[in-house]
């Protein structure tokens, strides 16, 4: 949009402004509610979630071809990069 633009008028904005969207790790409960839950703080929340998924997260291994091709690219942009 840039510092003068107005992204309320842009088609993407117009097409999702009624859609609810609640941040996963905001607690909007009322105070009383909150503590009887634990009252966690959003870096309780936040290093919870970090470290689900550290455990849970396995990502795909990238098959050797294309590691090789990918190392291929690193080495001679490297080689081309002025030092």
């Amino acid at each position: 949009m840039g510092p003068d633009g107005n992204y309320l008028m842009e088609d993407h904005t117009l097409a999702h402004i009624r859609e609810d969207w609640i941040p996963a790790l905001s607690d909007r409960q009322i105070y009383e509610n909150w503590l009887d839950d634990g009252g966690t703080t959003m870096g309780e929340r936040v290093r919870a979630r970090l470290l689900e998924i550290l455990e849970d997260h396995h990502p795909a291994v990238v098959a050797p071809e294309v590691a090789q091709a990918v190392k291929a690219i690193t080495r001679r942009a490297e080689e081309r990069a002025p030092r």
